[in-house]
């Protein structure tokens, strides 16, 4: 009997010490459970969305010009890395996206039409922002360059034409963390295109021109934090 009462007590011990590990454990747990979540680190991801700008043309030789606006879709793909410190996020990132933009007018000679096509989108920018745990206001500021074809119809020689334009590149978005290592957000890009000579063909000097603009594009994006 003095066994089984012995048994009984030692027994009840053995509850009541697991018990009380397991509620001075809780509260770890639960502060474990709720760290802020972490932006540092490399990540790559995708982007989709769509496309609106404005070409101007000028002949300087005939001092006429030309304005029309652009529109069409963007998907791209981007690598970058940033560094949290407090809720300041501060980093840096590098992409390219394919474009499907035109638009159309009639040229100065009122006859012939004038159409720029964008065919691709390269940027290198600075972020920075602030973290609210999960989600990250940001900002972008950097370099962007288009790749712009022109052309007019009918064919007139010297004018098709393709380049490289660039200029300022600025931007704001909005990202979550929806888990660990993956986020999802929306973002805004605006890119001046500074003016840049086109042609001149060498048969044709009157066909030497300047275009300039700007590009807007709106996009959804998914990332992937590595190491998170």
């Amino acid at each position: 009997m003095r066994r089984l009462h012995s048994v009984l007590i030692a027994a009840a011990a053995v509850v009541s010490f697991a018990s009380f590990a397991s509620a001075a454990d809780m509260p770890v747990k639960a502060q474990r459970a709720v760290l802020p979540y972490n932006w540092t680190g490399w990540y790559a991801g995708v982007s989709a969305g769509g496309d609106w700008g404005n070409i101007n043309g000028s002949f300087p030789v005939a001092a006429t010009v030309y304005s029309h606006t652009t529109s069409g879709w963007n998907l791209g793909a981007h690598i970058g890395y940033q560094y949290q410190w407090s809720q300041w996020v501060l980093g840096g990132e590098v992409g390219a996206s394919a474009l499907g933009t035109k638009g159309s007018s009639i040229c100065p000679d009122g006859v012939s039409t004038c159409s720029e096509k964008g065919r691709a989108l390269f940027e290198a920018a600075a972020k920075f922002g602030w973290a609210w745990d999960r989600a990250l206001l940001y900002g972008k500021a950097g370099w962007g360059g288009e790749q712009i074809k022109s052309t007019v119809v009918p064919p007139f020689p010297g004018y098709d034409d393709s380049q490289l334009m660039s200029g300022l590149l600025l931007g704001a978005g909005l990202e979550y963390a929806v888990w660990q290592n993956w986020t999802v957000g929306v973002e805004y890009i605006h890119v001046n295109l500074a003016s840049k000579g086109y042609g001149p063909s060498p048969f044709v000097l009157a066909v030497s021109r300047n275009i300039s603009g700007n590009d807007n594009l709106v996009r959804a994006v998914l990332n992937y934090r590595f190491g998170g």
